[in-house]
């Protein structure tokens, strides 16, 4: 009977693969901006590295490979509509596309004068460019290669946070409460692979030309090497099991301060709230190398690599000036955010922690369609709702008998979070999409564990369901009245 129940799942998910690679094939046919062979051909060889990296960090699952294929399969949907939205639908092509928004166009721009040899001045625009370049041949078409990039970014992203959620409680690792959980170590990279791919604005930013799909994969890649290191760690291995995480934590920053260098300071700050899941004997190396990411922070500030940490009200004057009416609503609450004193914005930090938990609104899908078609996504925020009732039901009721690893990573996910919310009043939630990898892992971990089966829970999801109702109320009463083309994102 198992040798049967083996057989079918097998199948099931070779027919799922099959129906994704249809599907794909079929958008490509249907909204065509190149050689649609090609480009699924090399969509389906990245899906079938991921799904060999998941079987490898996570073990063979059937429920860990239908959410990759899903997610290759929504990825690649995105990038058909996407690249014939910037090519074929504008009379326009691969290699000079209709790039609609500032950040696509400044980066294409960088890559042309990078190859032209005149990335000189500030440096710190080009950093992404570079990355680009020296990844991308001059002979591909361009657009679609860097979406590719990006969807393989953010495949790897899902199944990095999946196997660090599985060490953080690997079996026979002990949690706080002195027991073992092996059934839940099998089943928490699913869970945390799907927190990850039900998120919208995740997903999103996979098919689009902006960085934010290098960004959440970098920090993905620091909390897996994290989780991975104190694994051996426990488990008492040689030191040299060290090494390859130790190399791989080097090139993550290395790559760090070229694409994002203002996330070096909230690196710094993971690796020091890290040391909360390691053996006394082993904290004094994560605080040298919390000093190492400053100090390489510090470097690609002196060397001109780096801008501000984060761009405060810099946004808010941007959006009021250009767009008056886009910031109506949130001006009419909290007005002239920028100018505001310290004490005053740390007074206004919850009101500012909640615009950055509901935004993007879930309402105007098309505001961002210069982005691409598939920014409409972006704006189906239930997902990450539910997600974030999960991680703040973990943190309020879990945080004592939950493992240290995933205490790490909500300790590092809310001070990040508040880091990002105060100098920008929470208008500009995507610069929190790098923390989404240390959110989901304790969501993740109340289903896995069966805390979801209390009645703290059941009571927790009630009062949670029923605040994010009214609050979206209100917020829609106010946003359609005062800024009709939202607020923020």
């Amino acid at each position: 009977m198992t040798h049967v129940h083996t057989n079918v799942v097998r199948h099931g998910s070779l027919i799922a693969a099959v129906g994704a690679i249809a599907t794909v094939g079929a958008m490509l046919y249907c909204f065509p901006s190149g050689a649609p062979l090609g480009w699924l051909t090399a969509l389906a060889v990245v899906g079938a590295c991921t799904l060999a990296l998941a079987r490898h960090l996570c073990g063979a699952s059937t429920a860990n490979s239908m959410i990759i294929i899903t997610a290759w399969t929504v990825l690649g949907v995105g990038f058909a509509v996407n690249s014939w939205w910037f090519t074929t639908a504008a009379d326009a092509s691969a290699q000079c596309p209709a790039l609609l928004n500032d950040d696509a166009a400044t980066v294409w721009q960088r890559m042309a004068e990078y190859r032209l040899g005149l990335a000189a001045g500030d440096v710190r625009s080009f950093g992404y460019a570079i990355v680009l370049c020296h990844i991308i041949p001059t002979w591909v078409p361009q657009l679609q290669a860097i979406i590719l990039l990006n969807i393989a970014c953010t495949l790897v992203s899902i199944v990095l946070i999946g196997a660090a959620a599985q060490r953080a409680l690997a079996p026979g690792t002990p949690q706080a409460d002195g027991t073992s959980a092996p059934h839940t170590a099998r089943n928490i990279a699913g869970w945390a692979m799907a927190a990850m791919a039900i998120n919208g604005y995740f997903m999103s930013s996979g098919v689009i030309i902006i960085k934010d799909a290098w960004s959440v994969l970098l920090m993905a890649v620091l909390i897996f090497v994290l989780a991975d290191g104190r694994r051996s760690i426990v488990a008492c291995r040689p030191a040299r099991a060290l090494i390859v995480p130790g190399i791989v934590l080097a090139a993550d920053l290395g790559l760090c301060m070229l694409i994002r260098p203002q996330m070096l300071i909230f690196m710094a700050l993971a690796l020091g709230v890290w040391m909360v899941a390691l053996p006394r004997s082993y904290r004094q190396w994560m605080l040298l190398l919390s000093a190492a990411a400053i100090g390489l922070y510090m470097y690609a500030s002196s060397a001109n690599l780096s801008g501000q940490l984060i761009r405060d009200g810099e946004d808010i004057n941007f959006f009021m000036h250009y767009n008056p009416d886009r910031l109506n609503a949130y001006s009419l609450i909290s007005p002239a955010y920028s100018n505001l004193d310290i004490p005053e914005k740390i007074v206004r930090l919850p009101f500012s922690l909640a615009v950055q938990f509901f935004t993007p609104l879930p309402m105007g899908f098309t505001r961002h369609i210069a982005f691409g078609p598939s920014t409409i996504l972006a704006h189906v925020s239930y997902p990450w709702y539910a997600v974030g009732g999960l991680f703040l039901f973990f943190c309020f009721f879990c945080f004592r008998g939950a493992p240290s690893a995933l205490k790490a990573m909500a300790i590092f996910a809310i001070l990040a979070w508040v880091a990002t919310a105060y100098p920008t009043g929470g208008t500009v939630s995507r610069y929190c999409l790098p923390w989404l990898p240390a959110v989901v892992a304790p969501a993740a971990w109340v289903v896995a564990a069966g805390r979801w089966r209390s009645k703290a829970f059941a009571i927790w999801a009630g009062a949670f369901t029923a605040t994010v109702a009214i609050a979206l109320v209100v917020i829609a009463v106010f946003v359609n009245h005062y800024s009709p083309q939202g607020w923020g994102g």
